[in-house]
């Protein structure tokens, strides 16, 4: 899990009737972990396939999609996964799937 992400359920922030779209994405493998949060639900599957071809080994990642915490902590809470990923080492594909 990324830095300042966690899992649960709280009060959201919600603008203009809808809550704000945001997508928090992490990848995790040997010597490497990288995260981040956007509001480009596209990017974020785009910098999770660019840092999976990047890495070396096996690797995975996944994308998420958050709001921003209203408990007074510096976090997101995570609303459901949006997408996972893994790359297989042998044939270096990195192969999706999305619920």
């Amino acid at each position: 899990m990324a830095a300042g992400v966690r899992c649960g359920t709280g009060a959201r922030a919600v603008r203009g009737g809808r809550e704000p779209a945001l997508y928090s994405w992490d990848v995790q493998g040997y010597r490497l972990s990288v995260g981040g949060v956007t509001d480009d639900r596209k990017a974020a599957f785009r910098y999770v396939d660019a840092a999976l071809r990047s890495a070396p080994g096996v690797a995975r990642g996944a994308v998420w999609r958050v709001a921003l915490s209203l408990s007074g902590q510096p976090v997101y809470d995570r609303l459901g996964a949006v997408g996972w990923a893994w790359r297989d080492e042998v044939i270096g594909v990195v192969a999706w799937f999305e619920p």
